[in-house]
């Protein structure tokens, strides 16, 4: 719950620190898989890679999740 507070309120304030919005989405991806909530996991990820494509730490969670899911 305290990682998606976290990105609620990035998005509230508008925040353009791109940094800040991929380290809150990775946090809230890895709360959701460690509760099973993969699909969920998934979909922040899938926006930290449209903030980031070429982030190595968002490619390795993806990664990660995949190996995990099966």
């Amino acid at each position: 719950p305290h990682a998606k507070t976290h990105v609620l309120q990035l998005r509230a304030q508008g925040s353009v620190d791109t940094a800040a919005q991929l380290k809150a989405l990775g946090v809230a991806a890895r709360c959701a898989a460690a509760v099973g909530e993969n699909e969920r996991a998934s979909e922040y990820l899938a926006k930290a890679s449209q903030l980031d494509p070429d982030s190595v730490e968002v490619a390795s969670q993806r990664a990660e999740l995949a190996l995990d899911a099966g």
